[in-house]
């Protein structure tokens, strides 16, 4: 393994990724809360198995609205900024959302 990589499951064997993209489907663009997650799976260390997704090819923005992460599948329409490492969501200003 190189600096900067992780240990990650793979999506296809791995039923925890599964139902979490599952979840993130059902949100829709509304997004979902790491609250909110945990509530609904019991899944613990949210940001841990959204880097695994990454990992996996899966892209899941996330932004932070009113001090809480939600994270969004499919992405919301826009573009990925790769100067500034952060999506660029068509009609909101200045969106802090990052994959």
């Amino acid at each position: 393994m190189k600096t900067g990589e992780i240990h990650y499951r793979k999506y296809d064997t791995c039923r925890d990724l599964q139902v979490l993209l599952q979840l993130l489907i059902e949100s829709g663009s509304a997004g979902i809360s790491t609250l909110e997650i945990i509530h609904r799976t019991g899944f613990c260390a949210i940001n841990s198995m959204i880097s695994e997704l990454r990992a996996n090819r899966i892209p899941v923005p996330d932004a932070e609205q009113r001090g809480r992460r939600f994270y969004y599948y499919p992405p919301p329409p826009g573009r990925w900024d790769p100067i500034e490492k952060r999506w660029e969501i068509t009609g909101m200003v200045q969106a802090e959302m990052k994959l």
